[in-house]
């Protein structure tokens, strides 16, 4: 670089920038004359400047500085020398080195703004990004609360017609209960009273059906309803549901049609309460709407695979149909199809919700097809597990619809301890008890309980369960503990509720069984004269929880008399309905006289199945209608079929024949008119 024909302000920029430089790692020590490191004099002009444009005598000489004499060995250290143009060459190598490192410095600073800026551009792209989603979020959650709000409004809208059906189905029973209260109150006709007497249970029964209708559906809702499979008929199960809606459907005038496929196993595991819940739920639907025609129970098996059989009930009927746009609401709780719909038929909208709920909880599924003013067809899918033997009597449930089946008349009169705090409760119990012989004591707590067996002994206890001071439980414990006979006097828990928890606990308080409420009289009896008959032969062991359900479904046949039926006694079972029991003895011959032939056919073929099943059956029957000589006739039948010398079966069904017609001679003589003036005898 030639430095005399250089601008002298170029001089002076790269004078200052050499300054600039002279403490850096270049190692250059620039100097003025005065001795100031910034190559300047004291007027504040450059030192090189001044050489170039002021040398001696005006004239312009070589500049001079002084430097570092390891960068240029022109002159010494602080003594002004002319400067090589080697050295000025390596002046111009040390600025362009500074300048390079500048702009390198400069472009890092440059790059890493630049990633800098690259970063928050991404960042603040996926920030828009996230609001986007959190807007989309938001939008969703806000059709969904719009949704949700909606379905609440719905459902509210539901809950307060559920209310006011409700409210009209409670006070319905009510009213009439009350009303036909007042009127026994003020009758002296006897006939009379039982006619309203039996309509008080009636509605009472309605009511009560009601209550249980919104507590299975709060139940299940909330997730404390369980299964309680047991060994079961299944056929007498379906005998005994389409029995129950015959009656109802001859009452529209309807016909009542019950179809089971033969491949349907007989002896299952299931729960018997359920099962027969959402078939009644079904069926009373099918006859509550339907105004001519017929309903039809349906049942066939549509696989088995090993002992899991795959059963599907079909419930069919002619009534008026469900309208398409209505078909939505027909497994929503509190929901009917329209209020016409309550208001004519009655009714809360649960049945078939219920229905829905079960059949998922026994693990199957229902659904439905419907055309108005054709008619609907339910049905639902159930797994059931095969018994793989028959089940002995003892290991079939008891079911409340064949309570009186198992109708055991007390051998002896029985001292039975009550133990119930409820006033209205004691007279009932004590009604009962009294009007079968017994004789009654009842205290009102478990306390006082306590302090009766410590003072006397006593056949048979009734524990209410729930009562001040001591409760059923621990009363029960302490009478235990006094020992020898009160270690196994049969011990009743008595409560309205019936679930494992409470029979759990039960068994673990030392009682026999638990009876639950309201007392239905001949159930309630049945369970009583049971124990009271092991009591007097000495059989009751108090072994805990069900010791006595040994002969909980066997028939004990009464002493054989004159009758072929006990028709009064019947009558009091069917709360003095005449008409009721009429119309169930006339469908029990229809029945019976179709299984004869059943029976008739099984026989000449050796067909020992058919032949047991059908006389179990009538035996059930025959028994629940007090027809008790046949029902022993049909018991024997059914030993012998199962396991009797076919000679033996074939006299008993002589016997049986001859029976039969002795009970249909029966009931349409003179006889009979005469002692049942009131009887409808309808072609019997």
């Amino acid at each position: 670089m030639d430095l005399k024909h250089m601008h002298p302000h170029s001089i002076a920029e790269l004078s200052s920038e050499a300054a600039k430089l002279a403490t850096g790692p270049l190692g250059w020590d620039w100097a003025g004359s005065s001795g100031q490191g910034s190559g300047e004099d004291g007027n504040g002009s450059s030192w090189v400047d001044q050489k170039v444009n002021h040398g001696p005598q005006g004239t312009a000489s070589h500049p001079t500085f002084s430097a570092n004499p390891s960068l240029c060995e022109t002159g010494t250290n602080n003594l002004e020398a002319p400067v090589s143009s080697s050295c000025f060459s390596e002046i111009a190598d040390a600025q362009s080195a500074a300048i390079q490192k500048l702009v390198e410095e400069r472009t890092r600073q440059l790059l890493a703004a630049y990633q800098r800026m690259e970063r928050e551009i991404a960042q603040r792209r996926r920030a828009e990004e996230q609001l986007k989603q959190y807007t989309e979020q938001l939008e969703a959650a806000n059709r969904c609360l719009e949704q949700y709000s909606f379905m609440a409004q719905a459902a509210n809208r539901a809950k307060s017609e559920f209310l006011s059906n409700v409210s009209h189905e409670i006070r319905t029973p009510l009213n009439g209960i009350i009303g036909f209260a007042e009127i026994i109150l003020a009758s002296h006709n006897i006939e009379e009273m039982h006619l309203q007497a039996q309509a008080i249970i009636q509605e009472s029964e309605h009511l009560l059906a009601l209550i249980n209708d919104v507590l299975d559906d709060a139940k299940i809702e909330v997730g404390k309803l369980e299964l309680e499979p047991r060994p079961l008929d299944l056929y007498h199960l379906l005998d005994s549901v389409q029995r129950t809606v015959r009656v109802q459907a001859e009452g529209k005038n309807l016909q009542c049609h019950f179809h089971l496929d033969p491949k349907v196993p007989q002896y299952v595991i299931a729960d018997r309460v359920r099962l027969r819940q959402v078939l009644l739920n079904l069926l009373s639907n099918a006859v509550k709407f339907t105004e001519r025609g017929s309903v039809t129970l349906r049942v066939e098996l549509l696989g088995q695979e090993g002992r899991r059989a795959r059963i599907r009930f079909w419930v069919i009927d002619t009534g008026i149909g469900i309208p398409k746009e209505k078909q939505s609401l027909v497994f929503q709780s509190f929901t009917q199809i329209c209020g016409g719909t309550t208001r004519r038929y009655g009714g809360t909208g649960l049945g078939t919700s219920i229905a829905k709920k079960l059949v998922h909880l026994m693990e199957g599924e229902i659904d439905f097809e419907s055309e108005p003013g054709q008619g609907t067809t339910f049905w639902f899918t159930v797994p059931l597990e095969v018994c793989s033997e028959p089940p002995s009597p003892e290991q079939l449930a008891l079911g409340p619809e064949s309570a009186s089946e198992a109708v055991c008349r007390p051998a002896r009169s029985a001292r039975i301890l009550v133990a119930e705090d409820y006033p209205v409760n004691q007279e009932l119990a004590r009604l009962h008890l009294e009007g079968a012989g017994h004789r009654v004591i009842i205290v009102p707590n478990g306390r006082e309980a306590v302090r009766a067996c410590k003072q006397d002994q006593y056949d048979l206890i009734l524990m209410d369960l729930h009562m001040p001071d001591i409760d059923g439980y621990e009363a029960t414990r302490q009478i235990r503990q006094l020992g020898g006979w009160y270690a196994r006097v049969p011990i009743l828990g008595v409560t309205a509720d019936a679930s494992r928890q409470t029979v759990q606990a039960c068994r673990e308080a030392g009682l026999n069984e638990v009876i639950v409420k309201p007392l239905r009289k001949n159930s309630f009896l049945a369970v009583v004269g049971r124990y009271v008959q092991q009591t007097s032969t000495q059989a009751s062991s108090g072994e805990g929880l069900g010791n006595g359900s040994e002969t909980a479904n066997q028939y004990s046949a009464p002493v054989p008399t004159a009758l072929p039926i006990r028709y009064q006694e019947a009558l009091e079972d069917f709360g003095g309905n005449r008409s009721l029991l009429d119309q169930s003895l006339q469908q029990f011959v229809q029945t019976v006289e179709a299984q004869t032939d059943l029976i008739r056919d099984a026989l000449q073929r050796g067909d020992r199945e058919t032949v047991r099943r059908e006389a179990h059956r009538i035996r059930g029957g025959a028994a629940n209608l007090t027809a008790y000589p046949l029902a022993a006739i049909a018991g024997r039948l059914e030993t012998l079929a199962k396991e009797g010398d076919p000679a033996d079966a074939l006299r008993t069904w002589d016997d049986f024949v001859r029976e039969f017609q002795r009970l249909k001679e029966y009931l349409q003589s003179s006889t009979f008119a005469h002692s049942t003036p009131s009887c409808s005898k309808g072609g019997l």
